[in-house]
């Protein structure tokens, strides 16, 4: 027996009706009795039933009519037919109706007992379908992930609020619709491949990211988990849930960019460490330099190292009275287009500070670059002791499709590289020019600019030296002017300093470039000729002198100035230095004797 109910009987007959009503009431029932079917409505309206029996025939309306209103205001609300005048075509409208029975009078009354208990256990059964079904709904429309449900066709039958909140589609337009047109085309693949696999029954991984495309075309992120739904042994349907995680996913983005920038930024800084490392080094091995030639192998090397892929290059100013810029160093590419050029040729130099050029398309170039470069370059002069001495500089090299902040953050760590490299090269040269210039003085003579008495006994010690040690001759010529004294006197002092200048500027352009002239003393002078035998030092002695004569270095005096000169040579005539200058000077000597401008020999 069901649970009992609220019934209503609507009979044009009081006793039919007065019957059913005590029977029902005896089974628990709350009964009331209407005799029209107005009276049936308006007992309805007032007060909701779970059942109504219905008599076919009533003196208003048909019961079929009553039916049909019934079923319009209540449809979950039961109906029972009973007749005295059934028919075929009656009780196939009452079932096209919605009645629920079809008794014929005389009925059995348990026959009405069971048909109203199936009824009520029907609609109880329904009520708690509906219960259970709004449970799930709340459960549903409260949870926070997207819930839906899948035919095996993978279109949805069933989603919450959440998944339409996800798509920006309603509900109603997500009904019918295959989930795959709602990703993007790799997770549509990887989707239909899990959905196959849930298909056949497999196992598949618990979740997966893919992302949504909403209904404006935005995307969405979401982490999705799959399961397959069976009924009697055989998967029915794929049961699914999806949690937005687009947040999440900017997050883990912006922590992997953070960790880019960051590794990045270590590298930079250790690429940093190594450079100062290397600009260090440069820097000691510079100041232990003692000649300029040395220090440009330091700068070529190191300006590799430290700007493995720029080219550059370092000028500096040639010490003639010329003033030209000349190429000392340079790396990363070919050999400049001119070695040598003017000063006025670079903006740094004539503006005496870093000139940067980012765009050669929109900028002012140097000249002594050639032809217009593909890229940026920076010109860093090179000033020592206040002045310039020359200039370093660099070509930057394109690009590549580096991300412009890395480029700009780097192009600004090799200029101040660059500025470092510039600072140690320029007070590297600064010193050795002034070391360059007190050992001039040290060891030139004022006056005709080459080499003194002093750096003369220094290279004829390690002339000797290396000649023993080779067994190779060494030749000695001592000159003098003829006449030196008359002529000073006749002319004075500035005229004769002006003929010793003359006479060493002849020495310094007319000897080899192993060969070492130099000022004995007033006006004698020397010059060494390593390798020279006695017969080579005098034919070199004689080409000199009579070269000289014809000279005619002096205008006050149309007589040729002429030079007398003794040669000897070692081991042939010394087995010291000493021995073989002293018979040098002794057969310049034997010259002066024999009439002067001549060539005389040792012994």
């Amino acid at each position: 027996m069901s649970e009992a109910g609220h019934i209503l009987v609507v009979d044009d007959e009081p006793g039919a009706s007065e019957t059913l009503r005590d029977i029902l009431e005896l089974k628990g029932h709350t009964v009331r009795t209407a005799t029209s079917g107005r009276a049936g409505l308006e007992a309805l309206a007032s007060s909701p039933v779970d059942a109504v029996i219905v008599d076919l025939k009533l003196p208003d309306v048909s019961g079929l009519d009553l039916l049909a209103a019934i079923k319009a205001t209540s449809a979950e609300t039961e109906v029972i037919l009973i007749t005295g005048h059934a028919s075929l075509t009656s009780a196939v409208q009452a079932i096209n109706g919605a009645a629920f029975g079809y008794l014929t009078k005389p009925f059995d009354v348990r026959q009405l007992v069971a048909t109203l208990d199936k009824a009520l256990e029907k609609q109880r059964l329904a009520r708690a379908l509906r219960e259970a079904e709004e449970r799930y709904r709340l459960v549903t429309e409260h949870i926070t992930d997207a819930v839906f449900f899948l035919d095996l066709e993978g279109r949805l039958v069933f989603g919450n609020s959440r998944g339409a909140e996800l798509t920006g589609y309603r509900v109603e337009e997500l009904l019918g619709t295959p989930i795959l047109s709602l990703l993007t085309p790799t997770g549509a693949r990887e989707a239909e491949a899990r959905l196959d696999a849930v298909r056949a029954g497999q196992e598949v991984a618990p979740s997966f990211e893919t992302q949504l495309v909403r209904k404006g075309g935005g995307l969405v992120w979401v982490e999705a988990n799959l399961t397959s739904v069976t009924k009697d042994g055989k998967v029915v349907g794929c049961l699914g849930a999806a949690r937005d995680i687009t947040e999440r996913k900017r997050a883990e983005q912006a922590l992997r960019e953070a960790n880019q920038a960051l590794t990045g930024l270590v590298a930079d800084l250790e690429q940093r460490n190594r450079e100062m490392a290397l600009l260090s080094e440069m820097g000691e091995l510079l100041q232990g330099c003692h000649t300029s030639e040395e220090a440009y192998s330091v700068v070529r090397s190191f300006g590799q190292r430290l700007f493995p892929v720029e080219s550059g290059l370092v000028a500096v100013l040639n010490a003639s009275t010329t003033l030209m810029m000349e190429v000392v160093a340079y790396w990363g590419g070919p050999p400049p287009a001119e070695a040598v050029f003017s000063p006025d040729q670079c903006w740094a130099l004539r503006r005496g500070r870093a000139h940067v050029v980012s765009a050669p398309e929109s900028a002012l170039l140097c000249t002594h670059l050639g032809s217009p470069p593909a890229a940026g370059y920076l010109c860093l002069p090179l000033v020592a002791q206040g002045a310039a001495v020359g200039i370093l500089h660099l070509r930057d090299e394109p690009d590549g499709g580096s991300p412009a902040s890395r480029l700009d953050r780097g192009r600004e760590f090799r200029r101040r590289l660059a500025a470092g490299m510039a600072d140690h090269v320029a007070l590297a040269l600064g010193n050795l020019r002034l070391q360059e210039m007190l050992r001039n003085q040290v060891i030139r003579d004022p006056v005709t600019g080459l080499f003194n008495r002093r750096y003369m006994t220094e290279s004829l010690e390690r002339e000797v030296h290396r000649a023993r040690r080779s067994g190779s001759p060494l030749g000695i010529v001592m000159l003098d002017v003829d006449n030196f004294k008359p002529f000073n006197d006749r002319f004075g002092h500035e005229a004769g300093d002006r003929l010793l200048r003359t006479l060493g500027e002849f020495l310094r352009t007319r000897t080899r470039g192993q060969d070492i002239a130099c000022r004995y003393g007033g006006d004698e002078f020397t010059v060494i000729l390593p390798g020279a035998s006695l017969d080579v030092t005098g034919r070199r002695a004689e080409e000199l002198r009579r070269e000289f004569k014809r000279l005619r270095p002096l205008e006050p005096t149309l007589e040729p100035v002429t030079l007398s000169m003794g040669v000897a040579t070692f081991p042939g005539q010394g087995s010291t230095w000493e021995d073989v200058l002293r018979e040098a000077d002794a057969a310049l000597y034997r010259a002066k004797h024999a009439g002067r401008d001549r060539v005389a020999s040792g012994p």
